[in-house]
């Protein structure tokens, strides 16, 4: 039985782990901490899904700030109040340093909308 892994076994499983994490935000959007869940889920190790996460984040394919502002956007337009905005940003594992600046910018622009009407 073969306990360790070669340099170029460890490379191609880099390779596969970016591959499905790629697939993986093709279906759907989502935080880096929520795609590290997923692909850990999926069997793959911590080191490597951590590579994939790193690297589609230095892509721009992640970007935590913008999925929470979308997340956000998303659960307000369906007549969700703050309370209940947090608690999506908390189940889809946004960090909560995002969660003010997306919740401030899209409570300016409800006020705006309410005084251009």
């Amino acid at each position: 039985m073969k306990s360790e892994i070669t340099p170029e076994e460890y490379e191609s499983m880099i390779l596969a782990c970016r591959r499905r994490a790629s697939k993986l935000l093709g279906y759907r959007q989502m935080s880096q901490a929520e795609l590290l869940r997923k692909l850990m889920f999926k069997g793959e190790r911590k080191d490597i899904a951590e590579n994939a996460v790193l690297w589609l984040t230095e892509q721009d394919f992640l970007d935590d700030a913008q999925y929470a502002l979308d997340v956000v956007r998303h659960y307000m337009k369906k007549g969700y109040n703050r309370w209940r905005v947090t608690q999506e940003l908390r189940r889809h594992l946004v960090p909560r340093d995002f969660w003010d600046d997306a919740l401030a910018q899209l409570e300016d622009d409800e006020t705006e909308r309410y005084y251009d009407e």
